[in-house]
């Protein structure tokens, strides 16, 4: 009587122990979302800033496009960023918005 009941409780611990781990091993990361942050990159010139905001135009296929980026005080500025400057933004996507984290001048 007393083998079954250690044999019992051997099953329970191991069958609850098994779960335990197995519900581990499914969760999804309680962290923001990875495509979202994941750091993105664009280059070219200057079209506006503003101490909130930057706009910068790119080349995308052979096309023009103007990328807005908000600017917080996370952001770091390498340079002085002024119209018509050449830039490289180093930015995140947050909530549907470009942040920039980095917005360096180049040559």
């Amino acid at each position: 009587m007393k083998v079954w009941r250690i044999l019992v409780t051997v099953w329970a611990v191991m069958l609850f122990t098994g779960f335990a781990f197995a519900g581990l091993a499914q969760q999804e990361p309680s962290g923001p979302v990875q495509s979202e942050q994941a750091a993105k990159s664009a280059s070219g010139k200057v079209v506006s800033v503003t101490p909130t905001s930057l706009s910068v135009q790119v080349e995308e296929s052979g096309e023009a496009k103007t990328l807005d980026f908000a600017i917080d005080s996370n952001t770091k500025v390498e340079g002085k960023v002024a119209k018509n400057a050449n830039v490289q933004v180093t930015y995140r996507i947050d909530e549907g918005r470009n942040i920039a984290t980095l917005v360096r001048v180049v040559a």
